[in-house]
């Protein structure tokens, strides 16, 4: 029998490898993508979560007033926007992101995002799901990610309601996947808006149809990606979410995700075990590698010792809130 994993030991490479990569001048400081490189959005952001995940915020506790300081300084005061410096993802991811780490790090943004102001009404946010072709290759699921501090923040059950209307007008109506009319499913949109729905306390239309999906999509190598040369990473993190929450809740296929995701630990500590270097060089893919060690542990509890637990909370609302919203909401509803 295989010995059990041991998160500590995994917990202790991934701390001394993160306090490699801090960088601080006077009253600021943040973190480097890899061992070289500039201090970047992308990376400072990615750090906090990853800290989060493995119960260790507190150990970073000398850091975190200049760390909230960097976050803060990168909001344009203008417009109220986030930008990454290294990645393709768009403002929405960026906002967002930054929004999750300054409240694991007990510090909020400065301004209020100008730019979207029109849709913190109700009318104003269906207007903006109808501009965009979410079917195109260029629409993404972070720019409605983007939308997520507002939804944590105000109390509107019309908003609300626009908000998962908006999102469910993307669901493919063959596969009840996203998004709709491409042929082929987006695991990455399907989990960020499964996720979004269980933050809500829903379930998305026919679950039983995206789990399908999932236990279709596994490859060879017991992860999803299509390419082995970038697996694991998010799409194996998003599939394995998807079977350790769905299927239990709809009494669907249990068996059959259960013994994907054995298939998945055993690819997944061996790709731990050997290839650990490979992960030195990307703050955002070791995010998702130690969630996925979060999300196999919730699975498969004997099989790993800790002595704290790891979470995975991407579908925990409370982690998006922003007071400059709530206090721009509340100051249009007086």
């Amino acid at each position: 029998m295989k010995q059990p994993t041991n998160l500590d030991d995994v917990k202790k490479r991934v701390i001394e490898h993160i306090n490699t990569l801090w960088v601080e001048e006077e009253e600021i400081g943040g973190f480097r993508m890899g061992e070289n490189g500039p201090v970047n959005l992308l990376s400072t952001t990615d750090i906090a979560w990853i800290m989060y995940c493995i119960n260790a915020v507190d150990s970073m506790s000398p850091k975190k007033k200049k760390w909230i300081k960097w976050l803060q300084n990168k909001q344009d005061p203008e417009c109220g926007s986030f930008r990454y410096e290294i990645t393709g993802h768009n403002t929405g991811h960026a906002f967002w992101h930054t929004t999750r780490a300054l409240n694991i790090l007990g510090g909020q943004i400065l301004h209020f995002p100008e730019y979207l102001r029109e849709v913190m009404e109700p009318s104003g946010l269906r207007k903006w799901f109808s501009q965009t072709n979410w079917s195109s290759p260029t629409s993404s699921h972070h720019q409605v990610l983007g939308l997520v501090p507002i939804l944590a923040s105000i109390d509107s059950s019309e908003w609300v309601k626009n908000y998962f209307e908006g999102i469910e007008e993307q669901q493919d109506l063959e596969t009840f996947t996203w998004p709709r009319g491409t042929g082929k499913a987006n695991i990455s949109r399907t989990f960020a808006y499964t996720a979004l729905h269980m933050a809500a306390g829903k379930l998305p239309r026919r679950p039983e149809k995206i789990i399908d999906t999932i236990l279709m999509r596994q490859q060879a190598t017991g992860f999803w990606e299509e390419d082995p040369k970038t697996a694991p990473n998010f799409g194996t993190m998003d599939s394995a979410y998807l079977l350790i929450r769905i299927p239990s809740i709809i009494r669907y296929k249990m068996k059959e995700a259960i013994d994907s995701l054995d298939t998945l630990y055993h690819a997944f500590t061996r790709f731990f075990t050997t290839q650990w270097d490979d992960l030195k060089h990307d703050t955002h893919r070791l995010l998702a590698i130690v969630h996925t060690f979060g999300l196999l542990a919730e699975a498969f509890p004997e099989r790993f010792i800790s002595s704290s637990k790891w979470r995975f909370d991407w579908d925990k609302i409370e982690m998006y809130k922003c007071d400059v919203i709530y206090n721009e909401w509340a100051r249009l509803k007086s």
